[in-house]
């Protein structure tokens, strides 16, 4: 459950949810689950941390993929980038945005 948001946060969230949709015609099922796994990486639920493993090992993501996205990044530069600015949109900090 998200927390209370200011009118500012929600237009940010907007933003966000249209902004990773737009982003999903033109990445790949790898690219998304590593984007998806940062940005749930400090969810704490077990249940949905393995969920995500398991559909990132069906993607073909190795352990260090995995662990690496875990931790926001990749190896791969497109698929850092991509997971750098879903991240910066997730903290609603139009600073981190603009940065990333």
């Amino acid at each position: 459950m998200w927390p209370a948001l200011s009118a500012r946060q929600g237009l940010m969230r907007q933003a966000c949810n249209r902004e990773l949709a737009h982003m999903t015609h033109s990445l790949t099922s790898r690219t998304m689950v590593q984007v998806r796994l940062a940005l749930k990486s400090d969810c704490g639920c077990s249940r949905t941390l393995s969920a995500l493993e398991r559909d990132a090992r069906s993607s073909g993501l190795t352990g260090a993929e995995i662990d690496a996205a875990l931790e926001k990044r990749s190896f791969e530069v497109r698929t850092n980038a991509a997971i750098a600015y879903a991240c910066a949109l997730q903290s609603g900090n139009q600073r981190v945005v603009d940065e990333a």
